[in-house]
């Protein structure tokens, strides 16, 4: 399941802690969240219950880097 990015935000994240759109953007690039973009909105991947989902197999690398580093730690 997908969630909105901004959703995600507001049902995990208190006001005082909640990290900008902007972070949790650069994690989910990162691969430290799972989530993809598209068109023009970022989702967090999420199981039923609302949390991410934990698997690699779904997290979409953004870019090459980012491809590599996960090439290398799946072996």
């Amino acid at each position: 399941m997908k969630m909105l990015l901004s959703e995600y935000a507001k049902r995990n994240y208190t006001d005082c802690s909640r990290p900008s759109l902007a972070t949790l953007k650069r994690r989910i690039k990162a691969g430290e969240l799972p989530g993809v973009r598209e068109g023009g909105r970022w989702y967090v991947l999420v199981d039923a219950n609302g949390d991410p989902v934990d698997a690699p197999q779904h997290i979409v690398p953004v870019n090459s880097l980012v491809r590599g580093v996960l090439d290398k730690l799946k072996r």
